[in-house]
């Protein structure tokens, strides 16, 4: 017998959405409402890693029904779960390597899209280039599509492409949405930026992804480099 739930929200809330359906039995019939219909695609993609999953997008949310939330510490979910991604050749990158998300978010304007500055990026890049190690660029937006110095696969992967790339992946840097949930969620040390404090609460703070991950506000280049000589610090000093 299939159960129905209320979910609502774009990418990275339906993955933490998924993730409270990991584990159980029920066959769960998902209808959800967002109003990014060009997210629809990606968001089933999401919900399809668990095999017991319908979904149906719906105009407004089902009020009448059980809703599961994006807040991490609402009802029980699995933080680490295993999924069967396959690596697909066009993207595969020889190890180790270590993956740059440069935006997240929507993609139309005013709708919460969180970028970071491309001098950022470049500067992110040459300085681990310079200490040996492979960046690769992962996202969709074209503007960071023509950086060098790194292997660059902007525009050129889905949804799972991009996931299998971080499960093989030595560390994640990026903005807090799906892929650092992801990341996280497969224990990769990972540097966050953030724009919303309300949103690391809600997602990572006091969960057990906050064992991986290091939270910088978006607009703290400097910290970000700090935390970073710390974090190598603590590396090297382990080794």
């Amino acid at each position: 017998m299939s159960r129905p739930i209320s979910c609502r929200g774009t990418l990275g809330d339906s993955f933490i959405c998924m993730l409270k359906m990991y584990e159980k039995k029920d066959r769960y019939i998902v209808n959800h409402h967002t109003i990014h219909k060009y997210l629809w695609h990606q968001i089933a993609e999401i919900y399809s890693l668990i095999k017991n999953v319908e979904v149906r997008f719906v105009k407004e949310p089902r009020l009448d029904l059980e809703e599961l939330t994006s807040d991490v510490h609402e009802q029980n979910m699995e933080f680490f779960p295993v999924f069967n991604i396959k690596q697909v050749a066009r993207t595969r990158v020889l190890e180790p390597y270590h993956i740059i998300q440069p935006h997240s978010g929507k993609l139309l304007r005013g709708f919460n899209n969180k970028t970071l500055p491309i001098s950022w990026v470049e500067d992110m890049i040459l300085t681990e280039h310079n200490l040996g190690k492979k960046i690769v660029l992962v996202g969709t937006d074209p503007s960071y599509a023509h950086i060098g110095s790194c292997v660059n696969l902007i525009g050129k992967t889905t949804l799972k492409d991009t996931f299998s790339l971080i499960n093989h992946a030595t560390t994640f840097t990026g903005i807090e949405g799906v892929l650092a949930f992801y990341a996280l969620s497969q224990r990769k040390s990972s540097f966050i930026f953030y724009a919303s404090k309300e949103a690391v609460e809600r997602r990572i703070e006091d969960s057990p992804w906050a064992k991986y991950a290091i939270l910088t506000y978006i607009s703290s280049y400097n910290d970000y480099i700090e935390m970073k000589k710390i974090w190598r610090h603590c590396e090297s000093s382990s080794i």
